[in-house]
């Protein structure tokens, strides 16, 4: 059964990407911003379904609240509307004894279906990942597929706000699955 689940995930992300690419080929055609490098920080909302061997084990789900700096994150643009993204997260919690720390690294494609610099640009962004957890004596890493669409609204010529409305499929590791879907609020400074 897990393995069915995990190949729809799989055939839904590369749907998903597919789709992404489709819609934004007429945005190929537009010239890019000369924006620079994105420098952002993004503080996140986020609930988390776990599932174990292919059945949901917390069925209430977790949320969590990263603030003020859920992900740190550096897009590298190109001449065309797609940019390289590094984006990263480190969490450490800890009560009744206990502790869990998790850190990620997610390469993303933010590609603007917009292109303007004096209103809201539009975006969508596929991403692959790779996330280590730790609780007690029991550590794993597994990658992460995801994608989002978002909204990068200036406030200066160099400055925006930027939101996000991302899902995460959290690949199988040590029988574990999950899926995570987050809201994120951040600012970008770009380099020109």
């Amino acid at each position: 059964m897990q393995s069915v689940l995990v190949r729809a995930g799989v055939a839904a992300v590369a749907g998903v990407v597919v789709g992404i690419v489709s819609a934004s080929a007429a945005a190929a055609q537009v010239r890019s911003r000369d924006r620079g490098f994105e420098l952002g920080v993004d503080a996140e909302v986020s609930y988390q379904t776990v599932h174990r061997d292919g059945v949901t084990s917390q069925p209430d789900g977790t949320t969590s609240f990263n603030v003020p700096t859920g992900t740190v994150r550096i897009a590298f643009p190109t001449s065309g509307p797609v940019a390289f993204e590094i984006a990263g997260n480190f969490m450490h919690a800890s009560a009744g004894g206990g502790s869990v720390t998790t850190s990620q690294v997610e390469l993303g494609l933010p590609i603007a279906l917009t292109d303007t610099r004096t209103s809201a640009d539009w975006f969508v962004r596929p991403a692959i990942g790779l996330q280590y957890s730790r609780s007690g004596n029991l550590s794993f890493s597994r990658v992460t597929l995801g994608g989002g669409i978002g909204l990068r609204v200036p406030v200066s010529n160099v400055v925006s706000m930027r939101y996000e409305l991302r899902d995460t499929y959290l690949t199988p590791s040590s029988h574990v699955s999950g899926n995570v879907i987050g809201l994120l609020a951040g600012v970008s400074v770009f380099t020109h």
